[in-house]
């Protein structure tokens, strides 16, 4: 399922607020259909809004400070280390390995922690702040590299400003690499979906092979019959047959057999009574 793309943002209390709205129309990938309509035209009477959560100079700060200790910590243990063990050499040979030792700490703590760990460090998961692409995508080694480069001249207060001053409060690494840092959100647990009794669709449902179902097609089924209330009467009918016929197609059904939402239903308590006899209650 892959929907269109346009990106919009707009200031919030808590931040600025990256918002991308999808367009109602739905790429029907997980059925084999290409294009940007499936070939019943489908689209969904309603937009949705997906929302990144930009993380400003505070919570960037906390995760700054705290990787600054970290940074600090390794240093000393560094000195100290090479100060008191032979292992490092003497003379210039010591000289050389500090220098190696602090350029790694101090420019490449952050790039290789991100790289690792998808865009945090240990202060940025503190903070719950991680680095990812414009569009919200993974980062990438090689925005990870660019935003290191940058990172003497952020350091300093220009960074700072630049934070404060662009649209989704980007460092000038941020701006040559094309990343935003993101404020991580909980994930809410997914809403219960309650059917009403049914005992037609119950005995139906048992009729059912949703094995063939993917993850894609049961959480569009989901979604559908979670927010079908939401929708106009006519909205919903059309929206429920056009999510049918294929799938009633592809498991061999009749159209006629129940009606178009009763259908839907009857695949969701099918692939809920076929994942309790996988993993029966203990």
């Amino acid at each position: 399922l892959l929907p269109s793309r346009h990106a919009s943002s707009r200031r919030t209390q808590s931040g600025r607020r990256w918002a991308m709205n999808e367009s109602t129309s739905m790429v029907w990938q997980c059925m084999g259909m290409d294009g940007d309509r499936s070939p019943s035209g489908l689209v969904t009477p309603e937009a949705v809004s997906l929302d990144l959560d930009l993380a400003g100079v505070g919570s960037r700060s906390v995760g700054a400070i705290v990787d600054g200790l970290i940074q600090g910590a390794l240093l000393i243990a560094g000195f100290v280390a090479g100060s008191l063990s032979p292992a490092f050499g003497e003379g210039f040979g010591l000289v050389v390995v500090g220098v190696i030792f602090f350029t790694l700490v101090v420019f490449g703590y952050h790039g290789i922690f991100e790289g690792l760990w998808e865009g945090q460090t240990p202060g940025k998961r503190v903070a719950r702040i991680r680095v990812v692409g414009a569009a919200g995508q993974p980062v990438t080694w090689r925005q990870v590299v660019i935003r290191s480069v940058f990172r003497l001249i952020d350091m300093s207060p220009i960074g700072v400003v630049t934070i404060i001053l662009t649209r989704r409060s980007q460092r000038l690494g941020d701006l040559a690499a094309g990343t935003v840092v993101i404020r991580e959100q909980k994930v809410p647990e997914p809403a219960e979906l309650r059917l009403e009794p049914d005992p037609v669709r119950d005995e139906y449902a048992r009729s059912l092979d949703a094995s063939g179902l993917s993850e894609q097609e049961y959480g569009l089924v989901r979604s559908f019959l979670q927010r079908r209330k939401s929708l106009q009467p006519e909205a919903a009918a059309a929206l429920a047959s056009q999510l049918a016929t294929p799938l009633r197609a592809r498991l061999g059904r009749e159209p006629g057999e129940v009606g178009d939402q009763q259908f839907l239903e009857a695949l969701l308590v099918a692939v809920r009574e076929s994942a309790a006899e996988r993993n029966p209650p203990v």
